[in-house]
């Protein structure tokens, strides 16, 4: 039997999401994973995101994305331009535990 299961959307997603959201995706897909780079790629969008999409292909081949780690290749670019990095990661945690505030009695 054959499932067809349509690569994620990050839109809407924070980005942390998004990656475990492919890895699952990866585990189902009957696509071969010389494809895999490529439907990534092509699954993101077009607008936000800092132009992400219109980035990857400028800057992987289609030759590389058709590779058998092509997936590797693009999953890797994503990380280095849209993953939070451990500093802006615990600023973020700061600010939010600065926004609370004790309730009083």
């Amino acid at each position: 039997m054959s499932l067809k299961v349509d690569v994620p959307s990050m839109v809407g997603m924070v980005y942390e999401d998004y990656k475990y959201e492919l890895e699952v995706w990866r585990g189902l897909t009957d696509l071969p994973k010389t494809k895999h780079g490529g439907a990534v790629a092509l699954s993101l969008p077009r607008e936000g995101f800092d132009n992400i999409r219109k980035n990857v292909f400028k800057n992987i081949s289609k030759a590389n994305m058709e590779k058998s780690d092509g997936y590797e290749t693009v999953v890797a670019y994503l990380d280095k331009h849209l993953k939070k990095d451990e500093i802006e990661d615990t600023w973020e945690k700061y600010a939010e535990f600065e926004a609370c505030t004790k309730k009083k009695l």
